[in-house]
């Protein structure tokens, strides 16, 4: 449903069934503007209704191994199939602490969304039940794991535990390194997203040079309201890659 808010701002709002965060409330980050994506949590109830709140913004359309794919905002349902691939974009790594997440992707393969940190947690509780993958999960799990602890999603956290708990976290990189050596003894050496999808799905246009991809510092915090779409573009192409490659790996595995 599109509505407008008290400030005329053109805002769409979503109902979905999620577990909650918490007893019946939302714990949102510090700074973190209800207005600008913010999950309301109405209720008390472990599954309640999550009302998405943000203001409309159009999807866009990408192209990954000349096929057209389309993004859009989180409008706070699950995504469809037993796989989730889920990417996470941060600051810039100074040092050994982990960096603050700036944005999350995840497709289905045919659906493909932006999800803004304050709607991180209600989207790994949404997603509970389902595998996730990741390309490099020691990497994108930790994020999720530390961005829930700074923002005390507690039951976010578990159910990410739970599910590598269960064996259904999963890693594009690892299974690349296995498969290769399985199949002719090569060194499990880890390898980039772009490298393993230009071999396994033929997918030649993951730009790791993008001027984009050392920038997700700058958005944190932010409204996405005039955020660069390229900046989007760049995490969608990873995410639909990281499936993409998942269905190639997984049926030589």
């Amino acid at each position: 449903m599109t509505v407008k808010n008290r400030s005329g701002e053109t805002t769409r709002t979503t109902r979905t069934t999620t577990p909650i965060i918490g007893p019946g409330r939302y714990q949102r980050p510090p700074g973190g503007n209800p207005r600008e994506g913010a999950p309301r949590i109405l209720g008390g109830n472990r599954h309640d209704a999550v009302l998405v709140v943000h203001p409309v913004r159009p999807p866009f359309q990408f192209v990954l191994g000349g096929r057209p794919y389309e993004a859009t905002l989180w409008p706070g349902e699950r995504l469809a199939g037993p796989f989730i691939a889920v990417d996470t974009e941060t600051e810039v790594i100074d040092g050994p602490g982990i960096p603050r997440l700036a944005l999350l992707s995840a497709s289905d393969g045919s659906r493909t969304v932006l999800v803004r940190p304050e709607e991180a947690g209600a989207f790994v509780q949404c997603h509970a039940g389902r595998d996730l993958i990741f390309h490099n999960s020691a990497f994108d799990a930790w994020v999720l794991i530390d961005h829930f602890r700074r923002t005390g999603s507690v039951a976010a956290a578990e159910a990410l535990w739970r599910m590598a708990d269960e064996g259904r976290l999963h890693a594009t990189m690892l299974l690349d390194a296995l498969v290769r050596l399985a199949t002719d003894g090569s060194h499990p050496a880890p390898r980039g997203l772009d490298v393993v999808a230009s071999e396994w799905a033929g997918i030649q246009d993951i730009d790791k040079e993008s001027p984009f991809r050392l920038r997700y510092g700058e958005l944190i915090g932010k409204s996405w309201d005039d955020v660069d779409e390229g900046f989007f573009r760049y995490t969608a192409k990873d995410v639909v890659a990281t499936y993409v490659v998942y269905q190639r790996l997984q049926a030589v595995a």
